[in-house]
């Protein structure tokens, strides 16, 4: 334990389809977990999904070993930062933006919205939607989008892509109220990186 009370651990948190934002769906089953154990008092995700802070209970001497095995039961890897490293993420944790549990939720909604704009866009341009249409499709997709991300039990379902294509489907059904059927494209959305 540091003598500020807080860890760092890098990691790989990162949103597949937003790679400048961390994946509030991966990292909040890790995040919860950390704050339920006793020894921790606080977790936290930096925005970029690439740093876990974790941040000490009073009581006792943790280690950060307890940290990097609770992380690692997601099947995620954890490396504690030291020396010069840790001071600059110390100096971030106290100015940067930073989630703490189902805060991350925040960074899914963002996904969403930019799941569905990338969905609507291609529409829009090539004149398959008008106006209030695609702003209605796109209110739409982003709130199903939103929801399956929020909602989400078994985050190993973003590695598959039947879970993309489940996606489609549903896609599919909400443009049905904004366009005639033999308009609808074939949607890809398939996205599955680690």
């Amino acid at each position: 334990m540091t003598k500020e009370g807080v860890n760092f651990f890098s990691v790989n948190l990162v949103c597949g389809a937003a790679p400048d934002i961390g994946c509030g769906s991966r990292s909040r089953p890790i995040l919860v977990q950390l704050q339920s154990h006793p020894a921790i008092k606080e977790a936290w995700l930096n925005r970029p999904g690439t740093v876990i802070a974790v941040v000490w209970s009073d009581a006792g001497e943790p280690q950060a070993d307890l940290a990097k095995r609770l992380i690692s039961k997601h099947g995620r890897t954890a490396e504690l930062l030291t020396g010069k490293d840790h001071r600059a993420q110390l100096k971030r944790f106290k100015t940067d933006t930073w989630y703490k549990g189902t805060d991350v939720n925040q960074l899914s909604m963002e996904e969403a919205g930019r799941i569905a704009r990338q969905v609507v866009a291609p529409l829009l341009a090539g004149g398959l939607l008008d106006e209030a249409s695609g702003t209605g499709m796109l209110a739409d997709v982003e709130k199903y989008i939103e929801k399956e991300l929020i909602e989400l039990e078994d985050v190993s379902l973003l590695s598959q892509s039947s879970y993309y294509d489940q996606w489609a489907k549903e896609i599919t059904q909400i443009a049905r109220h904004y366009m005639p059927e033999d308009r609808i494209p074939r949607f890809e959305l398939c996205d599955t990186p680690e």
